[in-house]
């Protein structure tokens, strides 16, 4: 779920919409959000909206019928803003009840559910309105609710393509086809769509910024680049445009430019939790504990229940050997967060191993395999843990499935070695 103040100004773009029946939709596509550090984790849900409208932005239908509707979408916007969802959602149904053969007052609830997550209500209300009347802007929502929210991706494409039958010329619509394409990695089916969203938009950021990442798609970093030149060219202080090209440089290993830009994308407006926990994996990865520490601080100032920046700044006690205590709760917390994690279980388990806790390991490292059990790093955690319990031909078993793993792990070596050590007669058993 995204943050209660960004949902709120997505809710107050969509209200604004819906209190404009008879106006001609906005060619302005949403913009793209950051993607989370951890690559397992889920992507957020995207409330419905092809347009970003200010509530002083409200344009109200000429005819009676348009006034009043708009007037009362407005009251339920200002009630919604002041925090009383049940009297929000009250109004919102009783101007259905009230006019049922009007698009908009669906099309708001509709948008409404969406952001309480009631998905299969929400569909319901956008198929009335779309039946209603047709219209671009309401077939972009049920694209966007079926690529977002119900992993239907075939109907989503069905209805982006709707809408750009519609109104070819609404820029929100390619722009969704373009990024729902690439989410589908199919990059050579999105970059028209999005050059499409571009030319009808030139001045919008976001279509440049999925460029980009088709690009990389494709394995064009020199070209994603350009695409991040010209979203900045728009929008100087674009943090996605930042953190692709610090990702690019990262992967490329120019650590110079990497940082820069990382760094540049931290202090990008309004501070972003994601953007500092990328900078710190970035120190982490290169042996950079005391900054990567500091970078995972603030990304904890800014989003305390962050599970991956708690499990990382854990793991900097495994490098440092510094304040075990604290790394555990730190790790401890992970896992309460993402119970079904096996890599924040796995640093759970390896930590109270170093704290001496050796029953309290082996329990999280057998959690851990339990979730995945080709995973030859926890196996040889696991197996330390059993030599340490005195369990010397249980630990052998745990090394040898490791190293018959074909995935690659940084422990092999030691691995080896300590199979080595354990088979030979005599070597008594480490506590």
């Amino acid at each position: 779920m995204r943050p209660a103040s960004l949902r709120l100004s997505l809710l107050v773009a969509l209200f604004a919409t819906a209190c404009s029946p008879r106006a001609k939709e906005s060619s302005k596509p949403a913009e793209s959000v950051p993607a989370k550090a951890s690559a397992s984790a889920a992507a957020p849900v995207r409330p419905a909206t092809n347009l970003k409208i200010a509530p002083n932005d409200l344009l109200f239908g000429k005819a009676p019928q348009d006034k009043i509707i708009s007037a009362k979408l407005a009251t339920a916007l200002d009630t919604y803003i002041a925090g009383n969802l049940a009297e929000c959602e009250r109004i919102l149904r009783a101007i259905i009840a009230e006019f049922p053969r009007e698009a908009p007052p669906h099309v708001a609830l509709a948008r409404f559910l969406y952001v309480q997550k009631k998905f299969p209500e929400t569909e319901s209300e956008l198929l009335t309105a779309a039946k209603l009347k047709p219209a671009a802007y309401i077939y972009v929502d049920l694209g966007t609710l079926y690529a977002e929210a119900l992993d239907r991706a075939v109907e989503a494409v069905d209805y982006f393509n709707k809408a750009a039958l519609l109104d070819p010329r609404h820029a929100g619509t390619h722009y969704a086809l373009g990024q729902l394409y690439t989410r589908l990695d199919q990059p050579d089916a999105a970059l028209p769509e999005l050059a499409k969203a571009a030319e009808l938009s030139p001045h919008i950021a976001a279509p440049f910024i999925v460029r980009a990442r088709a690009y990389l798609q494709l394995k064009k970093p020199n070209e994603a680049l350009k695409e991040c030149d010209e979203a900045l060219r728009r929008e100087p202080g674009n943090r996605i445009a930042f953190e692709i090209m610090a990702d690019i440089y990262n992967a490329t290993g120019e650590d110079k430019a990497a940082r820069e830009y990382y760094e540049k994308a931290v202090y990008a407006t309004p501070p972003d939790a994601g953007a500092w926990t990328k900078l710190g994996m970035f120190h982490q990865s290169r042996g950079q504990w005391a900054d990567a520490d500091a970078a995972y601080a603030k990304a904890l100032d800014l989003r305390a229940d962050s599970s991956l920046v708690l499990n990382n700044r854990a793991a900097l006690s495994l490098a440092t050997g510094a304040d075990l205590p604290r790394a555990i709760s730190w790790a401890r917390d992970a896992v309460r967060l993402k119970p079904g994690n096996a890599d924040f279980l796995d640093t759970l388990g390896e930590l109270l191993h170093r704290q001496g806790e050796h029953a309290a390991a082996r329990t999280q490292l057998e959690a851990a395999l339990a979730v995945v059990p080709d995973y030859p790093s926890a196996k040889f955690h696991l197996a330390q843990t059993l030599q340490a319990l005195g369990q010397s031909p249980a630990a052998a078993d745990q090394l040898r499935a490791a190293l018959a793993s074909k995935a690659a792990f940084p422990e092999r070596a030691a691995a080896e070695k300590l199979l080595t050590q354990l088979s030979s007669p005599g070597v008594p058993s480490a506590r």
